[in-house]
């Protein structure tokens, strides 16, 4: 749903590299970040995650109302470590992916935080067609130059969705009241990027495997 993605990362990004007038870009390192959901079901909860999503963060460190972000997820790489739950969540009864495999986030808005290194972006989420306007909530873990590599931040942000906003409407009800599942859906990102030249779009390194 994400993804995302994606949220504290502009507010982040220019508290993290400061003394800059200039435009930057970073891309989403997806093998150092991740997309996850949680939601109730019954009596517990359910943990799953998106494996395929990308997406950049651009601007001046300097002025954080210049800051945006843009991403994507892959919403048939949905993951819950159970192959016929994942095939119910792609069909029209949740996500549809067959007509909206792909779930959006264009930011409109970034705010700083009374704490320390938080902050919130606010912008358009898209899934299922669909599009509301979301903030999310997060906070920047730093930034600096990685072996081999330019330089990376990271940002860890969340936001809570009714999912019935967004047509995933598919429920079942219970002898005592209850449904099978909850309607609010939990998203966390954990989220490390590197820069990348804006000229032709590419990372400054390879994301390394470990």
């Amino acid at each position: 749903m994400k993804k995302f993605v994606i949220a504290v990362l502009l507010s982040g990004t220019m508290m993290g590299i400061t003394g800059l007038a200039e435009d930057r870009v970073f891309q989403i390192d997806p093998v150092h970040s991740s997309v996850q959901f949680r939601i109730r079901h019954l009596y517990s909860t359910v943990v799953g995650r998106f494996n395929k999503f990308d997406g950049t963060i651009s601007g001046d460190p300097a002025n954080p109302a210049s800051m945006k972000v843009s991403a994507s997820v892959d919403v048939t790489s949905i993951d819950t470590a159970n192959g016929a739950r994942e095939k119910h969540l792609r069909s029209p009864d949740f996500f549809d992916t067959d007509h909206h495999p792909t779930a959006t986030f264009e930011s409109t808005k970034t705010t700083l935080g009374n704490k320390k290194d938080s902050g919130s972006v606010t912008g358009k989420l898209t899934i299922r067609g669909i599009t509301k306007d979301v903030t999310f909530q997060g906070q920047f873990l730093g930034s600096g130059v990685a072996p081999q590599s330019r330089d990376r931040a990271g940002f860890h942000a969340t936001t809570t969705l009714n999912r019935f906003d967004f047509g995933v409407a598919f429920n079942g009800a219970l002898t005592n009241g209850m449904t099978l599942l909850g309607n609010e859906v939990e998203l966390i990102l954990d989220i490390e990027a590197v820069e990348t030249s804006a000229a032709t779009g590419q990372a400054g390194d390879k994301p390394a495997a470990k």
